[in-house]
């Protein structure tokens, strides 16, 4: 009687156990089901976000208007001064040297005297030469006076006329070895050194002294391929030398044969330098202008970052803010120009960290 209760006990213990289980997990489904019916939709949120922000109060900000000028983007680049033309001045004559008519750091022009060699016999060939020629002269017109009253043969007239020839060219040859004695600058410029002392013996050949051309200096920078074609001849550049000097130039040359190792393009800056203050090798920062964009204006203050990281500015469109991508053409001293904007925009000017995309806002402007 007892065993037979126990397994009844059991029995209904059991039954009620998994009814109950059944009962929970039917129960889980029906609530799990309406948890997800009232869950709503990322574009609902979004919604409701953006009815919520309509029927705040609009932040205030202040804006002014901009409008866009075509300005270059300035390529800066590292590079150095260098002369272009150096002349290395020596002898074409013997001799030895008897005055340094310049010193080292003197300014020359094209013909001043540098060195000058012993004249020795050099003016006495010239008069000898002289003379020679004067006598060939007269021989010459005699053969012709008598070739008229047939008197003297066309031959002897020709041979007189080959000796006058002669004695020219040795008038000439003189004249030279007695110029000579003298060396002269072949171009204006600073005389960056004097080589010859007096008591140097010349042969030809020997150096008397080395000039700079130094005015135009040129500024020389190598500029990357995917840049050269937006370079052009005659633009006008401003390069920040090492000195603290800010020269002004303009582009004279762009190479056509890139550098093989870091496949650049030579571009040369004349650099007008009339008193000759600029000196050759120094480092030059020069800013290249590259093709002209569309630029508006800004302080680098009001540029912000993106959600993605990018670059931009805040500007206004009908009391809602947008957000504008944009990229830096250049900076002066009053600012940055960028690119990225329509022609005629409204730019928040103070502000622009406390808004977002999407947000509604009251404007007071600005002007300036």
């Amino acid at each position: 009687m007892f065993s037979l209760s126990s397994d009844l006990a059991w029995r209904a213990t059991a039954t009620a156990t998994v009814f109950g289980l059944a009962l929970i997990w039917l129960l889980s489904g029906v609530l799990a089901a309406d948890e997800t019916q009232i869950q709503p939709s990322l574009a609902q949120v979004n919604d409701a976000a953006a009815e919520r922000a309509n029927t705040r109060r609009p932040v205030t900000i202040r804006a002014r208007r901009s409008v866009a000028f075509e300005k270059a983007r300035v390529l800066a680049l590292n590079g150095r001064t260098e002369v272009k033309h150096i002349a290395a001045v020596k002898s074409e004559t013997t001799g030895r040297v008897v005055k340094r008519n310049v010193t080292d750091g003197a300014t020359v022009s094209k013909g001043d005297p540098i060195c000058t060699v012993e004249v020795n016999d050099r003016d006495a060939r010239v008069t000898a030469a002289n003379d020679a020629v004067t006598l060939a002269k007269l021989e010459h017109e005699g053969a012709l006076r008598l070739r008229e009253n047939d008197y003297q043969r066309e031959s002897e007239v020709v041979a007189a006329k080959a000796n006058l020839s002669a004695m020219q060219h040795s008038l000439v040859l003189a004249e030279e070895a007695l110029a000579n004695t003298v060396v002269r600058a072949p171009i204006s410029g600073f005389v960056e050194r004097v080589h010859a002392n007096v008591g140097d013996f010349f042969v030809p050949g020997s150096p008397c002294a080395t000039i700079l051309d130094l005015n135009p200096i040129y500024a020389v920078v190598h500029v990357p391929e995917q840049f050269v074609d937006q370079i052009t001849l005659g633009s006008e550049v401003n390069a920040s030398l090492a000195t603290g000097r800010i020269a002004k130039g303009e582009v004279s040359f762009i190479g056509k044969q890139a550098a093989n190792s870091s496949r650049t393009f030579r571009v040369e800056v004349a650099v007008p330098n009339e008193q000759y203050e600029i000196r050759s090798g120094v480092t030059a920062e020069v800013g290249l202008p590259l093709k002209t964009h569309l630029a508006h204006q800004v302080s680098s203050a009001l540029l912000v970052l993106g959600d993605d990281g990018t670059l931009g500015i805040h500007t206004v469109n009908n009391s809602i803010v947008e957000f504008h991508q944009v990229e830096i053409v250049t900076e002066d001293s009053d600012g940055v120009w960028i690119s990225g904007l329509p022609s005629n925009v409204v730019i928040i000017t103070v502000g622009q960290d406390l808004v977002s995309p999407g947000q509604r806002v009251e404007v007071q402007w600005v002007t300036g």
